[in-house]
């Protein structure tokens, strides 16, 4: 909840047209995306991986949802020193 909150709050300072709460998540199993689901409900949204939603208006500040995967190719020494490189 105070992430959300923080992105209206600090939206509102730089005089956005709207505030985005995304989650970047590095987990290969998109651990804890159930609970990111749960929360997005809360504002009637339907949260799935990749995409952003809408949860409303808040305000007059327009508020989207997302939750990103991460490139597992980064998790991993090689690749990640290797992505540096590019």
């Amino acid at each position: 909840m105070h992430r959300t909150a923080s992105a209206l709050i600090v939206a509102r300072q730089f005089d956005a047209k709207a505030a985005v709460m995304l989650v970047h998540s590095f987990s290969p199993t998109n651990k804890g995306f159930s609970d990111f689901e749960a929360f997005a409900g809360l504002f009637n949204a339907e949260a799935e991986i990749g995409r952003i939603v809408s949860a409303g208006m808040f305000e007059g500040m327009p508020l989207f949802l997302g939750w990103c995967a991460g490139d597992q190719r980064f998790r991993s020494g090689d690749d990640a020193e290797q992505a540096g490189k590019l």
